[in-house]
């Protein structure tokens, strides 16, 4: 065999929406392909090995008598970062909340929402039957039979992060997660499907916007900074997945979302903004919209967290200055009054359900 040069550069990784639980895509299926860091995705095949703790040992040491090792019954994961591009967001956001409908006309307008709900009315998701959106996630690597599946993937977490004080590349909005899946399939032949280029347009926060994102609406008790010079702003979604029940071979059968919602402001310290400090210690209400318009313009991103408090101190410092961090734990309400809400359109037709 040939010395192949293992470059981390050259891999390329991908997904697809399955059509159900346990039907992962195909090896040579049309992965779209994702804008990932490279030398940041590391498969993780969730092995276990330990030693029973039998008596009459040999000595102190380790002995291979005694060793047991689980490659099955923990959940696989494969971790990620990047720019985010309005064309791949829109998975993104599916496998993370798992409600969502899509306009049946470009800009393909998209609505999200939290809670465990899903476009049938259930209160939870079986993803069993068949009621939740899972993903077959790829990694192509270098040789044509080395490549990586992670089936019946969800996103156990994702952040999106606008570091708006920022410079050139860094200046732009970027996402980080964690994809859980049920198994990883490793030595797969990846080359024989045509896999659709990722996107190397549609940033956001970027100068030739037409429109700046700005948190548009923030409301902390009776206290309004609608419209404050912000320099971060960040999105935590915590599904916090586990298995409902496993096979006998330990294998998940089923995924329990307990989802956890918060979103992170950092503004300046100033006449106004200093009695955030009185509204954290009254637990006061928070209301939060983080936007570049409506969400129904293509490139349009709207976040809108209706009702929530402040979880931490706001009070910081950065650089010798007095600065505040607002940390909303976000609430949830139900779907039609939409304490939660992302609205998004990026002239990408999914085949999400109508409205």
């Amino acid at each position: 065999m040939a010395d192949v040069e293992k470059y981390a550069g050259k891999q390329r990784i991908g997904l697809l929406e399955q059509s159900g639980w346990n039907t992962p895509a195909a090896d040579d299926a049309n992965y779209t392909g994702l804008n990932y860091d490279s030398s940041v995705s590391i498969p993780d095949p969730g092995v276990q090995t330990g030693q029973f703790g039998w008596g009459a040992r040999s000595g102190s040491m380790r002995e291979s008598a005694r060793r047991y090792t689980d490659a099955v019954s923990q959940p696989k994961m494969i971790n990620f970062s990047g720019i985010i591009t309005k064309g791949t967001l829109a998975p993104h956001l599916t496998a993370a909340l798992q409600y969502v409908t899509e306009a049946a006309t470009t800009p393909y307008a998209k609505i999200y929402h939290a809670g465990n709900v899903t476009s049938t009315g259930d209160p939870e998701m079986d993803f069993s039957n068949d009621e939740g959106y899972t993903h077959t996630i790829a990694i192509d690597n270098y040789q044509g039979y080395d490549g990586v599946i992670l089936e019946d993937a969800v996103l156990d977490n994702l952040n999106l992060i606008w570091e708006n004080n920022s410079s050139g590349i860094d200046r732009l909005a970027k996402m980080a997660g964690t994809w859980k899946g049920t198994a990883i399939q490793h030595g797969q032949d990846l080359s024989g499907g045509t896999w659709v280029a990722p996107l190397t347009t549609g940033f956001y926060n970027t100068a030739s916007q037409s429109a700046a994102f700005t948190p548009s609406t923030v409301t902390i008790g009776s206290t309004s900074l609608d419209g404050i010079c912000w320099r971060r702003f960040e999105l935590q979604i915590n599904n916090n997945v586990t298995s409902d029940c496993k096979t006998i071979g330990g294998k998940p059968n089923n995924w329990k979302f307990a989802p956890e919602i918060k979103m992170l402001l950092d503004i300046p310290y100033n006449e106004t903004s200093y009695a955030l400090f009185s509204e954290y210690v009254s637990g006061s209400d928070c209301l939060l919209t983080f936007q570049n318009g409506a969400g129904t313009a293509d490139g349009g991103l709207s976040i809108h967290a209706g009702n929530g408090f402040l979880e931490v101190n706001p009070f910081q410092y950065e650089n010798g200055y007095q600065v505040l961090r607002l940390t909303i734990n976000v609430e949830y309400e139900d779907v039609v009054n939409g304490a939660f809400v992302i609205k998004m359109a990026d002239t990408v037709q999914w085949g999400y359900p109508a409205p």
